[in-house]
């Protein structure tokens, strides 16, 4: 069985749009499906790895930090996707991979909300 989506923009579902993840994606990346959700990504920051426009799949029951993994998070109510990075003194910086355009910032853990880690990403080529 695959993984079956619509993708949301501002917290708005697009009925007339359907994200299918392979089987073989959801066990190899151990995901639940119950606690998938999937977005579009709102800009280029995690570019070349998700493109602006492209549908994320993120799995909200995996919040632990794993150093260099990405995650959609919110912090001082602005969602974003980020690369995570855990740091001495409950600090994680947040990276992207655009640094010229988006620069990277350092954050108290209490301050920062994980909505959970991205596992897929599709978009179509320009």
């Amino acid at each position: 069985m695959s993984g079956c989506f619509s993708p949301s923009v501002k917290g708005e579902k697009d009925t007339y749009s359907i994200f299918l993840i392979p089987k073989n994606i959801i066990q190899e990346t151990n995901s639940s499906i119950k606690d998938s959700i999937s977005i579009i990504a709102p800009d280029d920051s995690m570019s070349p790895i998700i493109q602006e426009n492209s549908t994320v799949a993120l799995d909200t029951s995996t919040k632990d930090i794993k150093n260099g993994k990405i995650y959609l998070v919110s912090y001082g109510g602005v969602f974003m996707v980020r690369a995570l990075y855990s740091l001495p003194k409950n600090e994680i910086k947040l990276k992207n991979y655009k640094s010229d355009d988006y620069p990277e910032f350092i954050v108290s853990a209490s301050e920062l909300l994980i909505v959970g880690k991205v596992y897929y990403v599709a978009g179509k080529i320009e």
